[in-house]
């Protein structure tokens, strides 16, 4: 099948044990689409979904709506930029040195100008992928940790492309025929980029609203806490601590570009830094109003993960790096998700007018964790 983004990949196209997660990746999409079917409105009840991998390297993924159905196409290079990235800093001994044993791993030996490089999955990979030296952790409980760092980060690349199908962005006009995507296309016109600002913080904020329930659940906490082998973290400390780090590995994954500051930030979708604040708000929120962490001890979460993520991509070295540093970085960062938060609360009679199901994923007091320790 010929799709206009590339030829689509069938699992079987992709190398043990690739295609079996490429299976069970389209199913998890299905899936939370029927479990949620019986809240659409009407006509969208029985409206089919087509989910499709389609192979072409760029690092995207979008949602588009055609006259009978809807269709999710993952872009293969985002696949598998997300797996070397991921593998790439847990095999580095600074990232999250308290999971496993750390001084298994070593820092590069050259620079790294492009990124880590991405892992090929396909049964065939090109020439020049089989030459590429992947690097991957040593110690066997990093490479657990990466398993799951991997798993939630695709989940919300998925479900962040099911987000923008069911909160209706696709009918709202201004939406170009090209469809929603996870990754900024083209530069647009000042009104547009401010919408579209609002769109990909709505879009996350529904793939954070699933992802987080199903990952930070007690079960899966537990389950995940005993074999990755962590007694000196909370099973709940240690969900959320892979969680954060997850989304913010995904989104410096797929935004290689040059290092721009925020406040010159202008293109369709906000700054990947600002969106991974928003997840990291939007979850410490949840568990300090259910009463599970105090707001301090979730800052010293975020700084253990997120926090960690920037300071390895700065001494590597990597792309994508904002050229503000320290407290300037911070305020930065905060200015701008509080601008995009406002935002994205003007325009909430906008975003229930279009919706497809009942709006559940914005009742977050997400300020209340932005307030100084």
């Amino acid at each position: 099948m010929h799709t206009p983004l590339g030829p689509a990949l069938n699992a079987d196209q992709f190398r043990p044990p690739f295609n079996e997660v490429v299976d069970e990746f389209i199913a998890k999409g299905h899936l939370l689409l029927e479990s949620l079917q019986v809240h659409l409105h009407t006509p969208w009840k029985n409206r089919p979904l087509d989910i499709v991998i389609v192979d072409n390297s760029d690092l995207d993924a979008r949602a588009t709506k055609d006259v009978d159905r809807d269709r999710i196409y993952i872009f293969r290079g985002a696949l598998e930029r997300t797996y070397g990235t991921i593998l790439g800093l847990l095999s580095t001994p600074i990232f999250l040195p308290a999971f496993g044993n750390c001084e298994m791993e070593a820092l590069p030996k050259e620079p790294l100008p492009g990124g880590f490089p991405p892992v090929p999955l396909l049964s065939r990979a090109s020439s020049s992928d089989e030459y590429t030296q992947i690097l991957i952790p040593k110690d066997s409980h990093r490479i657990l940790v990466a398993d799951v760092l991997i798993e939630i980060a695709l989940e919300f690349l998925l479900y962040h492309e099911l987000g923008h199908i069911l909160a209706g962005h696709l009918e709202i006009p201004f939406v170009n025929s090209n469809g929603a995507t996870i990754r900024e296309r083209q530069e647009i016109n000042e009104i547009e980029d401010f919408l579209g600002h609002v769109l990909e913080c709505d879009a996350d904020a529904f793939a954070c609203y699933v992802t987080s329930m199903i990952h930070m659940s007690t079960k899966v906490a537990n389950s995940l806490h005993d074999v990755v082998n962590m007694p000196e973290m909370r099973p709940q400390d240690f969900a959320l601590s892979t969680y954060l780090t997850a989304t913010g590995a995904l989104f410096r994954s797929i935004y290689p570009e040059t290092p721009i500051k925020i406040s010159d930030h202008a293109t369709s979708h906000p700054h990947p830094a600002v969106r991974a604040c928003l997840i990291a708000i939007s979850v410490m929120a949840r568990h300090s109003y259910e009463g599970e962490s105090s707001v301090s001890h979730l800052h010293e979460i975020l700084e253990s993960s997120v926090g960690n993520l920037e300071d390895v991509w700065a001494t590597l070295c990597l792309p994508g790096q904002n050229p503000e540093t320290g407290p300037s970085w911070s305020r930065s960062i905060g200015t701008a998700s509080m601008r995009l938060i406002n935002s994205f609360r003007a325009q909430k009679p906008l975003l229930d007018q279009h919706a497809r199901i009942r709006r559940k994923w914005d009742d977050l007091k997400w300020p209340d964790v932005l307030q100084p320790v």
